[in-house]
């Protein structure tokens, strides 16, 4: 079953290991590369979570919570790991604004395209 969800469970994995022991440091042309990379992982994230969903035939209100609420709040556990658990670490609640803002932007994006141009591995009758 969890095999399924192999491309939400790697990006998962990896932001998990950038977010707690990797002290990431991406050269991008941005104001703040810090929470643009936030919210890129996050988006990327959720991509992969509704996407797996959808394939799965899961209800939207269960896509809503596991690939908006379950993120969400991982992002929030994060942040709090990382302030109290992981010195050098610090949380932010700019960083896990980002993981939020990424988080929906994701969601709202792949849930509008399958809806507009549904795959053909995802049966008609499951999009509710």
């Amino acid at each position: 079953m969890m095999i399924a969800y192999w491309p939400s469970l790697i990006v998962g994995a990896g932001i998990v290991y950038l977010s707690l022991f990797h002290a990431a440091s991406l050269r991008l042309d941005v104001s703040n590369p810090d929470k643009f990379s936030h919210l890129l992982a996050y988006f990327v994230w959720t991509l992969c979570l509704t996407s797996d969903l959808w394939r799965a035939g899961v209800s939207f209100h269960r896509r809503v919570l596991w690939a908006v609420v379950f993120p969400i709040v991982f992002g929030g556990v994060i942040e709090l790991l990382q302030a109290y658990c992981f010195p050098p670490r610090a949380g932010e609640w700019l960083d896990w604004y980002a993981d939020f803002s990424g988080t929906v932007l994701g969601f709202v994006v792949i849930d509008v395209l399958y809806r507009l141009f549904p795959p053909s591995y995802i049966p008609h009758d499951k999009h509710a």
